[in-house]
């Protein structure tokens, strides 16, 4: 292999740094051009002392330069050394690899032109954590998550009717459907609640009856701090045949209705959210049918109650939200004047203040107490006015125990002759603990009074129950309870007492 040239520099010649730097930008461009043919590197390595430019001892210099620019960005590119004819050349497969390697520049697209790649996919949809191992997973239809069921049960009621005298038990079978639905939206958010159920008594037929109740509740978002509420809501229920409304025996359960709405606005600024809600209500009761034919009409107990109310809440803390409450609303009735010649229409203004908790998921709800009061259109009837609440806590005492506290207080109305309302409270409390994850043990009891205001009339109802439920898996369950149900009256002859024994099936979703 023959030697590389030597290159002398001439006298007086000193390599400025301008020089040098472009020397080697040169150098290093031809070593990288040679070196990828694969050809043998030759360059100058002496300079002539005092010289300008430099020169190669041996041979004509393809390296000559004139005076090197001040920049090295303007250098003139070099060209590289003649191939040597002693190496063999490139093999077309080695040139081919070259290729491959070879990075090849991103083309360059347009400010404002459109892409010629397809649209992105959606993103994948959030997963959803599960707290319990057992619950059903539901339905995943568009946005909303869907969970139906399915309830089978049996048993038998010592007093299918409540009677005072004359009870006599029956076997029964109550089959139920139930579908709750939830959005699964990023703003504004939707849940539903749609159920129904049939008791049929093999020995008393006239205890027969239906139960429903529907609930829509809609939020719209309309900014981060106004949302629009709405809620829709109905409800089927029965009266019982010796119910105190009634001064006979009815041959069965007359049905009772009640449908209403909500619509409001929630505004909140900064830790302050004030909430304004519009509500209207509707009770009807079906005309109550005689053991020996005929019908009593009812139609003097149905009316309507529009409404509104208005809260301030105050965010103490994310897990305190005390707040005040006003409301007022009005009962109108269809007809002016009862069947008792009483004019029921009234007027109602009420106030209360309570709080929202969620103290780190272990004690959650809501409770609340204050004061209400109803004037009615007929001087006779005094005014009803008494202290109301409500409250609904659960408090998670350990991982596998639940407690829970519901109590109401409210002024409903009645038919009794003389009598203004009813002033009822009612207090519940449940305890839940999970001997295994999918096997709970629940026991409750409450208690509830009916005051009649204007008569010396109280009853006092009492009920305690056990149930015990047993997860087969996320869509198959059984279930078996005992309740206890007593009625104490200070009216002569009006007590009564049931037993019911159950056991069911559930199937969900």
């Amino acid at each position: 292999m023959a030697s590389a040239p030597k290159i002398r520099p001439r006298a007086g010649w000193r390599p400025a740094p301008t020089l040098a730097l472009a020397l080697a930008t040169g150098c290093a461009a031809s070593a990288v051009a040679t070196m990828s043919r694969g050809q043998e590197l030759q360059l100058p390595t002496i300079l002539r002392p005092g010289s300008v430019t430099p020169e190669i001892v041996d041979g004509p210099n393809p390296y000559r330069l004139r005076r090197a620019p001040q920049d090295p960005a303007l250098l003139p590119r070099t060209r590289a050394t003649p191939p040597n004819p002693t190496r063999k050349s490139v093999q077309p497969a080695a040139r081919g690899a070259e290729a491959a390697l070879r990075v090849q520049p991103a083309p360059l697209r347009r400010l404002g032109a459109p892409a010629l790649t397809e649209p992105a996919p959606p993103p994948p949809r959030p997963k959803i954590v599960e707290t319990d191992p057992w619950a059903p997973t539901g339905l995943r239809l568009g946005g909303f998550t869907v969970r139906p069921a399915m309830d089978v049960d049996a048993g038998y009621d010592s007093n299918p009717n409540r009677l005072r005298s004359g009870a006599k038990g029956s076997a029964f079978v109550r089959p139920g459907a139930e579908v709750a639905v939830e959005s699964n939206w990023p703003t504004h958010s939707f849940q539903g609640l749609l159920r129904g159920s049939y008791s049929a008594y093999g020995s008393v037929e006239s205890a027969n009856r239906p139960e429903a109740e529907a609930r829509g509740d809609w939020r719209f978002d309309m900014t981060r701090s106004t949302q629009l509420v709405a809620q829709g809501r109905f409800r089927l229920d029965t009266q019982s045949p010796q119910t105190t409304n009634l001064p006979f025996i009815t041959a069965s359960r007359p049905l009772t209705w009640r449908y209403g709405g909500t619509i409001g606005v929630d505004h909140t600024i900064n830790r302050v959210t004030f909430g304004l809600r519009g509500l209207f209500d509707r009770f009807t009761f079906e005309d109550a049918p005689l053991p020996g034919g005929g019908s009593v009409d009812q139609s003097d107990r149905n009316y309507n109650q529009p409404g509104a109310t208005l809260r301030a809440t105050y965010e103490l803390t994310p897990s305190v939200r005390p707040f005040v409450e006003g409301k007022i609303d009005a009962r109108l009735h269809d007809r002016r004047i009862d069947d008792s010649g009483f004019a029921r229409d009234s007027n109602g203004v009420g106030a209360r203040v309570g709080t929202t908790l969620d103290v780190n998921r272990t004690l959650t709800g809501e409770a609340s107490v204050g004061y209400e009061q109803r004037r009615y259109d007929d001087s006779r009837l005094a005014d009803l006015r008494g202290i109301v609440g409500d409250v609904s806590l659960i408090w998670s005492a350990t991982p596998l125990t639940k407690i829970g506290l519901r109590g109401q207080s409210t002024l409903d109305e009645t038919t009794v002759p003389g009598v203004s309302g009813v002033v009822t409270r009612k207090a519940t409390v449940e305890i839940a603990h999970a001997f295994l994850r999918n096997l709970t043990l629940t026991a409750s009891g409450s208690f509830q009074r009916a005051d009649y205001r204007g008569d010396s009339l109280t009853e006092d109802t009492l009920t305690g129950t056990v149930r015990l439920d047993y997860k087969l898996s996320r869509t198959v369950a059984v279930r078996a309870s005992y309740s206890h149900e007593r009625l104490k009256s200070s009216a002569p002859g009006g007590d009564y007492t049931a037993n019911i024994f159950m056991v069911g099936l559930r199937l969900q979703r």
